[in-house]
């Protein structure tokens, strides 16, 4: 499957809140025995990044929210009202949809099998990449 980028020109006026451009949108998870994290970044431009890492015991750094390789989606997102919608492809080629709500500190996913919380973390100042999608 391939993107269709449906979420690239998004209308951000009828957001009634829009993430934190200096924070990365946390999930911890220790599922199928592992202990990694999923995080979520954001930019003013609609583009949006999903990582995954396996860092027991600390949430991820300021330098791993601006890398976009090792086990990084990309893609856009799009916000209306508090319903917010993401639309990633993966180095490995894997492509999906989600959607879930956007709150001033976290957002939630409507995952497969529960809804996962995304808790947002503070880096201000401390993201400095910017998206080349």
């Amino acid at each position: 499957m391939s993107p269709r980028w449906r979420y690239k020109d998004c209308d951000f006026t009828k957001a009634t809140i829009l993430p934190d451009f200096n924070a990365l949108y946390v999930s911890h998870r220790t599922d199928f025995d592992l202990d990694h994290y999923f995080f979520l970044r954001f930019w003013p431009g609609g583009q949006v990044s999903m990582r995954a890492l396996g860092i027991p015991g600390r949430l991820p750094t300021a330098s791993e929210g601006d890398e976009f390789s090792l086990n990084t989606a990309v893609g856009y997102y799009c916000i209306d009202g508090n319903e917010i919608k993401l639309e990633v492809l993966g180095i490995d080629g894997l492509y999906h949809l989600d959607k879930g709500t956007i709150s001033p500190n976290a957002i939630a996913i409507e995952g497969l099998y529960k809804l996962e919380m995304y808790k947002r973390v503070d880096y201000a100042g401390a993201l400095k990449n910017a998206p080349t999608w």
